[in-house]
């Protein structure tokens, strides 16, 4: 067991993700600001990112560190004994030495995926980008990534998380944040009280505008899922992506005999879904592709409905997330 890792990573999923790193101890967690300005990236409240943050590492026992990308920089070379984020080793333009990489970010699946002998399509273009433009020349060659299951290449190896330690992590994080009954937090409290009686919440993830999301193509979603909610007597949730700070509200057409909560405004649409699920005892899952789908998609009550929008508006984006990571878990597919 390896003592006293540092995780420097750029938000909170990846340093979810960092913990369950397989036989390593982290003690602490150094979050990086990053103040570049991102015009295609929504809007993203860093106080309320370090605000969850602190918390997590306080359920944990982990210290927070924050430093601002420039700060990380002035330090010469890449400090050994820690776990970086490729997010980090991009904007630092380092290569690993002997730490340990996460590549924790859904389009890293396609690092190792898929098979060369498929013959071209955007699938393999994304492996060759991702290889040609971070990988080989960071010479990243051991990583651990969102796949359940580890991959041997030939000038890669992929490990995979431990699913016990993200599980056991997310049960200690949430108990910890109800018991301090923070105001804060009072949007968790609330659907902790609206699921006591087990409800099953049929979660749903909507494509942001500055994704490509159009407008007719979340309404889709919206009424498969209130028609699942209706059908099984369950609570539709809306959680909005952590850059999105649409109000997709409007265009919900539930006739007012479903119960909905949204999670849009910055505090609670930060919070993330991985922590989040572990609020409730049986849920379903309504959406597009997500990070948190490959960590989190086997404690679903039912197979995950995944929707893709084949509109030109939002091909640029499912560029950067071209579905290699949907052959990774059990889900069901819908294309709009």
């Amino acid at each position: 067991m390896t003592q006293s890792t540092h995780t420097v990573t750029l938000g909170i999923a990846q340093a979810f993700y960092s913990l369950a790193i397989p036989n390593v101890s982290v003690s602490a967690v150094k979050l990086v600001k990053v103040l570049e300005f991102n015009p295609a990236g929504g809007e993203r409240n860093f106080y309320w990112t370090e605000f969850h943050l602190k918390n997590i590492c306080e359920a944990l026992s982990l210290k927070l560190v924050v430093i601002t990308l420039d700060e990380l920089k002035c330090e010469k070379t890449v400090v050994e004994n820690r776990i970086y984020d490729v997010g980090i080793l991009e904007r630092l333009n380092r290569k690993p030495g002997k730490n340990i990489v996460l590549a924790g970010q859904v389009e890293h699946i396609s690092v190792m995926r898929p098979s060369v002998y498929v013959g071209l399509n955007h699938s393999l273009l994304k492996r060759y980008e991702l290889i040609r433009k971070v990988f080989l020349p960071l010479r990243i060659r051991n990583f651990y990534s969102l796949s359940p299951k580890g991959k041997k290449g030939i000038f890669f190896r992929e490990f995979a998380l431990s699913r016990k330690l993200m599980d056991d992590n997310r049960k200690k994080i949430v108990e910890f944040i109800l018991a301090k009954n923070l105001p804060e937090y009072s949007f968790l409290a609330r659907l902790k009280a609206l699921v006591h009686d087990g409800k099953c919440v049929v979660i749903v993830s909507l494509l942001a505008e500055h994704f490509g999301g159009r407008k007719e193509f979340n309404q889709v979603i919206l009424e498969r899922a209130v028609n699942r909610a209706r059908g099984i007597g369950g609570i539709l949730l809306i959680k909005n992506h952590p850059s999105d700070s649409h109000n997709h509200r409007p265009i919900l057409n539930s006739k007012g005999d479903v119960t909905v909560e949204v999670l849009s405004d910055a505090i609670s649409r930060s919070f993330p879904m991985e922590i989040l699920v572990s609020i409730f005892e049986k849920w379903e899952f309504f959406g597009t592709d997500s990070t948190f789908l490959p960590t989190s998609a086997h404690l679903a009550a039912s197979v995950p409905v995944v929707f893709e929008d084949t509109s030109r508006r939002s091909r640029s984006h499912f560029l950067y997330n071209v579905g290699e990571s949907r052959k990774l878990y059990e889900c069901k597919e819908v294309f709009v």
